[in-house]
């Protein structure tokens, strides 16, 4: 085991110590929002753009729409043209006069018959974007009312956590103020080789926990004196003893519950 002598080696165990109770219960809120945050952010985005497409292919229709409207009223324009063109051509007797009017009829038959199959084509885009427009607002309801849930559980858990974790993060960074550079910084690499976050423990059953390394019965007796800052060989962590642990934890625990 390494040791470490300081002049106030308890103090600055029992600052660890809670902030070691701090940073776990921070990490506890953490993993009770869970991916949530990101999932509503997904599902938000997700609806939003459903909701673009449903009504890009609403515009699409009122497009479409407008266009046969207007189709219609040329092909009609064109229709009376025509009818009466072929009235003319009762009276016409130059030749090259009725050849003219002739081909200026069969013009705009042809433009009619190009509408006419311009509508067809429309009126079959219309149908192909309502059924996407039926798809597309089943799709979105499921949508809807999935991101309702989630952003329904996640306001709940934010609003059953956020006052907890303010006041924690603002009792951190009180602790962290009483604790010298060196020794937060040597908390900070240790917690963060670690993937539960653990810098300072205790010891479960003769070892320190995460260690399967026992720790000799001498320097357990060290640790419960608290003369000394010991580090586990095995792990690297801060060893407390359990009452320092159950002190500050009890302490945390009571300032939580008076809030």
């Amino acid at each position: 085991m390494h040791k470490e002598k300081t002049e106030t080696f308890e103090v600055t165990l029992r600052n660890l110590t809670s902030l070691q109770l701090i940073d776990s219960r921070i990490d506890e809120i953490h993993t009770l929002r869970g991916a949530l945050p990101e999932e509503a952010d997904r599902l938000a985005k997700e609806v939003e753009n459903q909701e673009q497409e449903l009504s890009d292919k609403k515009q699409q229709i009122e497009t479409l729409t407008s266009d046969i409207k207007r189709m219609q009223e040329e092909s009609q324009r064109y229709n009376i043209e025509i009818d009466q063109s072929i009235t003319k051509l009762e009276d016409i007797q130059n030749n090259r006069e009725y050849l003219a009017i002739e081909s200026e009829v069969e013009y705009k038959r042809m433009e009619v018959e190009l509408r006419q199959k311009k509508t067809r084509q429309a009126k079959a885009a219309i149908s192909g974007c309502q059924e996407d427009v039926t798809r597309i607002e089943e799709t979105l309801e499921v949508a809807q009312k999935h991101k309702n849930a989630v952003d329904s559980k996640l306001k709940k858990i934010l609003s059953e956590t956020e006052k907890d974790k303010k006041y924690l993060t603002k009792k951190k960074g009180k602790f962290i103020t009483q604790i010298a550079p060196r020794d937060l910084d040597r908390y900070q690499t240790i917690r963060n080789r670690f993937d539960n976050n653990l810098a300072v423990v205790t010891l479960d059953r003769g070892a320190a926990i995460g260690s399967y390394i026992m720790v000799p019965p001498q320097v357990r007796i060290e640790i419960a004196q608290r003369q000394e800052m010991i580090f586990d060989e095995y792990s690297g962590r801060i060893l407390v003893d359990n009452e320092l642990m159950k002190e500050q934890t009890e302490g945390l625990d009571a300032l939580l519950k008076s809030l």
